[in-house]
Parts: C-alpha cells; structure tokens; sequence
C-alpha cells in the first residue's frame, strides 16, 4: 500500500500482481467484502485499506504472460486458475471472475488475424463460459474509452465505428463462439450508446 503514494509511470507492484495471484487476491479480500459468512466491523484502517485497494485494482493493466504484443498462455492460464482458485476460498468468487474480466479486457490484439482480443484470451473466455468474466470485459472496454469530444451536433458516429470494429472482430473470433457473442454484444452496447448521442444531438438542435 506504501506503493500508492509514489505515481509513477508504471508501479512495481502491477508487476507483482501479474506474477503473484497470491497478492492479487489479499488486495481483492481488503477491497471487498465476502459473499458469504461473517463480516468483521468496518474501522478507518480497514476503509482505507478498501480505498486504496480499489484504486489500486483499478489502475491495475498488466496482463500476466503479455511481452511485446504476445501472450504466453501457460502463464495466463496459471495465473488465472491460480486466482479463481483462491477467489473460490475466499468466498469472492463473483468479484473475483469480474476483476479477472476487468484485466482480460487489456488484452492485446491478436498477432495472426490482428482482431482482439488475443487468441489466448479467447481460449479463456470459452474454456470458462463465466458470465461475470465476460460481464467484466464488457464493463471495462467501455471504461478504458475515458472522455470524449465531439461537435455539438455531432450525434453517434463515433460510437457506430466502434461497433463496426467490435462486430469485425466478432467474425474473425468465429472458432470461439463465446468470444464472438462476447463481441456482437459490445457492439450493440455501441449502437445503443449511438443512439442515445443521436437523441442527444437533436434535442441540441432543438
């Protein structure tokens, strides 16, 4: 936690977590409660604890076994196994599999057809067929987005090309039919936030 008040471009402890699940898993036990069983009364220290965790967690990008565009996926796989492992034990299985689908979501692009996600990755998202993993890369694909500008009468263009990529990469994951529905749901996500920017862009007009 010490780590948390040095912001440097990238912190050693991110490179920690990739490499240790361990750790991963004691920052997810400080941040969130438990699903199930007793839950010790909240004190300053533990508040604090939870907050800087959940930034930490928040900030934390580092696919574990990613170098340079590729994915070593006995690396990936472990790390992953190894988290959903301890996740189970600690009664944080839900969170667990969302934050695994929050890093998921930073995969690179794949280094043979060029679609995302890698095609590590989308082994794991069809070997798992876990809802909370892929709810979580869906949630997280839309937050890595951050803030965006457009003219005031701009409307949904922008979104619409985002949902022609994600509909495109749908296709080219079409061996990993989890992953395919994974894509065509963002992509409607898009079309549906493009809406909504239509409807924004004509009330503006008004």
């Amino acid at each position: 936690m010490p780590l948390l008040q040095f912001r440097e471009e990238d912190l050693t402890i991110h490179t920690l977590l990739s490499e240790d699940p361990e750790l991963f898993i004691s920052l997810l036990c400080d941040t969130f409660k438990p699903a199930s069983g007793a839950e010790e009364e909240p004190t300053d220290e533990r508040r604090a604890k939870a907050s800087a965790g959940y930034r930490l967690l928040s900030e934390f990008h580092t696919l574990p076994g990613a170098h340079d565009g590729a994915v070593d996926a006995s690396a990936l796989n472990a790390w992953v196994g190894r988290v959903r492992e301890l996740a189970a034990e600690k009664s944080r299985s839900e969170i667990g599999d969302e934050y695994i689908g929050h890093l998921l979501a930073h995969s690179p692009a794949d280094d043979q057809d060029g679609g995302w996600p890698h095609r590590v990755v989308r082994d794991i998202i069809d070997a798992l067929a876990s809802e909370k993993i892929e709810q979580g890369i869906l949630i997280e694909r839309f937050n890595m987005r951050g803030v965006t500008s457009r003219s005031l009468y701009d409307g949904g263009g922008q979104e619409r090309a985002l949902a022609a990529q994600a509909r495109q990469w749908s296709k080219l994951a079409v061996a990993w039919p989890r992953t395919a529905k994974l894509l065509e749901e963002i992509a409607k996500s898009w079309e549906q936030h493009a809406d909504w920017e239509d409807t924004r862009a004509r009330q503006d007009e008004m």
